[in-house]
């Protein structure tokens, strides 16, 4: 049996910015299939937030059965260090982790207001 291993995607970004990410799948995915968010730590239990999850409608690559986009706005979130993943689900039940990763929140200078 072979295990896939997650996609590992780790992205920095300045807060206030929005975090989008267009997915390709190899399967048919529909959005309300997946579900990502954001914590503060790996075991955490709560959710500083969550992606807004899309079918995207941009043309497939070779070897893609669908798209996802998955846009998040960080201007809410305080900076620092936060983990994110995108699991696939049945019903009420995670069963495949697909992407994962670390999200670095900077504060900005220019973006506190002019």
């Amino acid at each position: 049996m072979i295990q896939m291993i997650p996609v590992e995607h780790n992205i920095q970004v300045y807060q206030g910015e929005y975090i989008t990410l267009t997915i390709g799948c190899d399967s048919v995915t529909n959005a309300e299939d997946v579900f990502a968010c954001l914590r503060r730590y790996s075991w955490d239990d709560e959710i500083i937030s969550r992606f807004v999850i899309t079918n995207s409608e941009q043309p497939l690559l070779e070897g893609e059965k669908s798209k996802l986009n998955l846009t998040l706005d960080t201007n809410s979130i305080d900076s620092g260090t936060y983990y994110w993943d995108m699991f696939a689900w049945a019903g009420n039940r995670p069963i495949k982790c697909l992407v994962k990763g670390k999200i670095i929140i900077k504060q900005g200078i220019s973006n506190r207001g002019k």
